[in-house]
């Protein structure tokens, strides 16, 4: 019976105070390992291109970017992955033009 007054007892103590609210924690997908998966998708990413992408558009690399993302990574992540394409495929396709490495690209990006 004090069990049951127990908890009948924090269940109106919580319902009184409310339902706390925890907020949305920030997840920074491209930094520790999947800075490194960053890498690792444009040089997939470069060897699909033989590193050529003077006739490559925006467009095209955003669709060989999602391809790396679905193959690469899952979940959360991998939708992270296909916004980031979307946002940044012409910065990284000039970048990839300027011959620019894989790393400094996910840094100038802020991905790593």
């Amino acid at each position: 019976m004090q069990y049951i007054c127990l908890v009948s007892a924090l269940f109106v103590l919580v319902l009184s105070r409310g339902i706390p609210t925890i907020p949305q924690p920030r997840i920074d997908v491209w930094s520790g390992p999947n800075c490194h998966m960053c890498e690792v998708i444009l040089n997939n990413v470069r060897y699909e291109y033989r590193n050529n992408f003077t006739n490559v558009t925006p467009d095209q690399l955003r669709q060989s970017l999602y391809q790396q993302c679905d193959l690469n990574l899952n979940g959360f992540t991998d939708q992270e992955c296909h916004k980031i394409a979307d946002e940044d495929s012409a910065d990284i396709l000039q970048q990839l033009q300027e011959g620019t490495s894989s790393y400094r690209i996910c840094q100038r990006e802020l991905l790593c």
